[in-house]
């Protein structure tokens, strides 16, 4: 199976939305979805350590300073998914 990276785009009256998937294995298993948006939260090996974790904390941050969001929208082994909206 080759890896790909899906982008959708859309507008409601209020936000435009950008929806991230790719096909690989999702979240594993008892993690739970929002932690990935915490500061120094990885979930890139069983070693917590060999990540940095900052990118999606950031990301957040900075949706939520313009009026936005993100939310994680995927299942384990079937891919992973991110829903962002940005205010008009």
């Amino acid at each position: 199976r080759a890896d790909s990276i899906e982008f959708n785009f859309s507008e409601t009256p209020k936000n435009v939305v950008v929806k991230v998937y790719d096909n690989g294995i999702g979240l594993r298993s008892g993690i739970d979805p929002n932690r990935i948006f915490e500061y120094g939260a990885t979930t890139t090996s069983s070693n917590p350590s060999k990540g940095f974790g900052i990118g999606l904390c950031y990301v957040k941050q900075l949706l939520s300073d313009m009026g936005g969001s993100i939310e994680y929208d995927g299942e384990y082994k079937t891919g992973f998914g991110l829903i962002m909206r940005f205010k008009k």
